[in-house]
């Protein structure tokens, strides 16, 4: 039985790939994004249950807002 989808926005590799694991091992469905722009693009096409979200992403920060 498939749990629900949860999304990982991370641009460090390894981390969310040892999140990624632990989390598709207890049968959820991961989709991982290394950008801002990525993350939203994803989060709105496939609408997951829950977004783990890194606050300190380059560029767009992980409130959805623009660097200045």
């Amino acid at each position: 039985m498939s749990k629900d989808t949860i999304l990982i926005v991370e641009d460090e590799t390894d981390l969310a790939e040892v999140v990624a694991c632990n989390l598709e091992r207890e049968g959820y469905l991961v989709l991982r994004a290394r950008t801002g722009e990525e993350g939203l693009k994803m989060a709105g096409s496939r609408l997951p249950a829950l977004i783990l979200l890194d606050l300190m992403l380059p560029v767009m920060k992980g409130g959805w807002l623009p660097t200045p």
